[in-house]
């Protein structure tokens, strides 16, 4: 083998050990959800509720992180979620963490509940049925997302859901 090359090869290796720190923290999977609630499941016009929106990311190394903002409408207040863990099967997700922040419940009680809720993307196209989510769960206490509840499900006429 000549210098050259040999000089090539020992420098394509230290760029790929480089890579590697970047490569384990590449996301496996991606959820992310913005819009209404589900107004249509109380049988209320389409956006009565004020906001409904996360952002899950699970790493390659498995650690999960994300984000949860539930807000109900007519100034009723909502909590904050952080989110620690998530599971994908084919286009649905079910994602869980830590209420963090909470101005629904007017003394902070939620502070420290653990909630979840699953999602599903029905696709973006026109002719494709609505995207769903379930109500947040609050009986998530000692269960994993790998579990995969069957929480009920309720079509999402404005908004996305994002499962990938």
């Amino acid at each position: 083998m000549n210098k050259r090359l040999l000089w090539f090869v020992v420098f394509l290796l230290a760029v790929l050990l480089a890579a590697i720190p970047a490569l384990a923290d590449y996301p496996v999977h991606i959820v992310h959800v913005g819009g209404p609630d589900a107004c249509e499941a109380w049988g209320q016009s389409i956006g009565c509720d004020a906001n409904f929106s996360l952002v899950a990311i699970e790493h390659a190394d498995g650690s999960v992180t994300g984000q949860w903002e539930d807000q109900y409408g007519r100034g009723a207040g909502g909590v904050h979620v952080v989110i620690d863990c998530l599971s994908v099967d084919g286009n649905q997700a079910w994602v869980g963490g830590l209420i963090t922040q909470d101005t629904f419940s007017g003394d902070g009680s939620f502070i420290g509940f653990r909630v979840a809720a699953r999602v599903v993307d029905n696709g973006n196209g026109s002719n494709d049925p609505p995207d769903q989510i379930s109500f947040m769960n609050a009986d998530f206490e000692n269960s994993s997302c790998d579990e995969q509840p069957e929480y009920e499900l309720f079509d999402v006429s404005q908004g996305q859901v994002g499962v990938k």
